[in-house]
């Protein structure tokens, strides 16, 4: 769930002493009657973080395709996702799958990272979960929520009704979120 954090977050320190845990889930958030398209997220966004400028391009299967666009600081490789908004009660959250070589080869296989959205006019407003509040929320439920650990990695491996159940919980604590990051409509 926090593969995000580490891209997009203007606060992240990379020379951190304690590792930030990497979580993720095997199944998607969404689920067929919680998915939703929205056209107007289509095109390109800047953000003062550490990824200047996002575009986001729709998909044929009513998905996105949200990329980095060039950036003079982290050049040297192109974030990418595929994405998918759903929501559950009167949230909206973004499902995004992490593509590309560096995401493939770092787990093995394909992976979904969650945070919470808010749709503007101009505006796409990114709450990235906390990766040690949600850590400690999995560990504290562990008997009934089933993950996998390896170093830093979790990985939640349960469907997707749970996955929405554990959403929902994580939003009843402000302490839950980390950063929220606003990208601005480019001009």
């Amino acid at each position: 769930m926090i593969f995000l954090l580490y891209l997009l977050s203007p606060t992240i320190s990379i020379g951190q002493t304690k590792p930030v845990p990497i979580i993720s889930s095997f199944y998607p958030g969404f689920s067929t009657d919680t998915g939703i398209y929205n056209e107007s997220i289509i095109g390109s966004w800047t953000s003062q973080g550490l990824v200047e400028e996002i575009k986001i391009e729709s998909l044929d299967d009513g998905s996105y395709h949200v990329f980095s666009v060039d950036n003079s600081t982290w050049n040297f490789f192109q974030i990418s996702f595929k994405a998918k908004l759903f929501r559950i009660e009167n949230t909206l959250f973004v499902d995004l799958i992490p593509m590309g070589a560096f995401f493939s080869d770092q787990l093995g296989f394909q992976s979904h990272t969650f945070a919470i959205v808010e749709i503007e006019t101009n505006s796409i407003k990114v709450s990235v979960f906390d990766p040690y509040f949600v850590s400690k929320y999995l560990t504290k439920n562990s008997d009934r929520i089933s993950i996998l650990r390896k170093d830093v990695y979790i990985l939640v491996t349960e469907p997707s009704s749970v996955i929405q159940r554990i959403l929902i919980d994580l939003t009843k604590s402000s302490e839950s979120i980390m950063e929220t990051i606003v990208f601005q409509r480019k001009k």
